[in-house]
């Protein structure tokens, strides 16, 4: 399937609605997302448009991963499933932020998607409402990422499955593509349907195509 000729442009209420932030959790290597082969390349600066903080993920005290993150409320954010395992420590600098306290793509679940536990003094940026229904094709995106910044787009397939890489394994995930080119580091960006609602998060992408995963139906609740 070919990408659309034009994204479409962000509406006024779109623009009004991205005075939020989302962290990044670093390391030095990137791992692969569903739409993408696992590689190991260095990262780029973060874009200018963007205020994401860079934060870092441990496991025994070594570095995991870098990804962007997305906040569902004061207590809860998510980010790729493929960007730590659970129990995996999140810090700004040496301030720990939270814990990855469940992965749905290490278990089994289908979706590329982690949750992180935020610790209760962390301060957290507006969150916004989630979609209520799943944008279907062709519904113009955007993809707010650390390092490609905000960016408009399209849904262009129907759902897909593929193996994301993980850790050394594979697992089985669904994701629809977009026609967002996102950089290392976008993974777990929040994604946002025309009308300001959190569609859900990046998963990652191959230069031309995005992957983008929908919230699970149990975490619509948090928001």
């Amino acid at each position: 399937m070919s990408a659309q000729n034009s994204a479409p442009s962000p509406t006024h209420d779109q623009a009004q609605k991205k005075k939020r932030r989302h962290l990044v959790l670093g390391a030095a290597l990137a791992v692969g997302a569903a739409a993408g082969a696992a590689a190991v390349f260095p990262f780029g600066s973060q874009a200018e448009a963007s205020t994401t903080p860079v934060v870092t993920t441990h496991i025994d005290g070594e570095t995991v991963n870098k990804c962007s993150v997305t906040f569902l409320n004061d207590d809860t954010a998510i980010t790729a499933g493929h960007c730590g395992p659970e129990g995996a420590e999140v810090r700004d600098g040496d301030h720990v932020v939270g814990k990855i306290t469940d992965n749905y793509l290490v278990d089994g679940k289908g979706v590329d998607l982690a949750v992180i536990s935020l610790e209760k003094e962390y301060e957290t940026p507006d969150a916004v409402e989630a979609c209520v229904d799943k944008p279907a094709p062709t519904t113009a995106v955007t993809m707010d990422g650390a390092f490609s910044g905000e960016q408009s787009g399209a849904i262009v397939s129907e759902p897909v499955k593929k193996d994301a890489e993980a850790f050394g394994q594979s697992y089985p995930a669904e994701y629809v593509l977009t026609n967002n080119s996102s950089k290392p580091g976008d993974s777990g960006a929040p994604v946002y349907a025309e009308s300001g609602c959190l569609a859900g998060i990046l998963n990652g992408g191959n230069g031309e195509y995005s992957a983008l995963t929908f919230l699970p139906e149990d975490l619509l609740s948090t928001r």
